[in-house]
């Protein structure tokens, strides 16, 4: 995880809408039980139809309100999740140009993650440094990171001489 945004009102939301299921659940117990003992008393003749069909109508509303319930902690944890920002992959946070309490515009970089096992380095060396250098030979990568140098072995791929130094710009 990268960052972590205030998410205090969509976590409570969360929490509310689970609680909600459990609610609903209960009512749908205290509603079948109400519905079996209507259909019971339905067949003996001591209540009309009608209670009947209340006593159905209350099962089925139960229903539907669990049902709400799990929709509404479905898209609270969606909006939960939307405040962990995660990397899509493995990294070293190179910079972080915020702070916490920063007030940030939409499009604002918060930080820049570089990704180590594809690293490209393209380095102009003096000549004279550069002749002992051979394509597969080992060498080390160092990057200055928000929480200092991070080291990486790597392999020279490639080794030319350069004619003009300022294609390095």
């Amino acid at each position: 995880m990268l960052v972590r945004l205030d998410g205090a009102v969509a976590f409570t939301s969360y929490r509310t809408a689970k609680v909600g299921i459990s609610q609903a659940k209960v009512s749908i117990r205290l509603a079948k039980i109400n519905l079996d003992r209507m259909k019971r008393l339905r067949r003996t003749g001591d209540i009309p139809q009608a209670q009947l069909d209340q006593a159905q109508n209350a099962y089925d509303s139960a229903r539907a309100a669990l049902d709400m319930a799990k929709a509404r902690t479905v898209q609270a944890g969606t909006q939960l999740k939307n405040y962990w920002v995660k990397a899509p992959f493995g990294g070293v946070l190179a910079t972080r140009p915020v702070n916490v309490g920063d007030y940030l515009s939409p499009g604002t970089p918060v930080f820049t993650l570089v990704e180590m096992r594809r690293l490209k380095v393209v380095v102009g060396l003096d000549p004279a440094e550069g002749l002992h250098l051979k394509k597969g030979h080992q060498a080390s990568v160092g990057l200055k990171t928000v929480k200092g140098y991070v080291s990486r072995p790597a392999k020279i791929h490639l080794v030319r001489p350069l004619a003009d130094a300022a294609l390095l710009d």
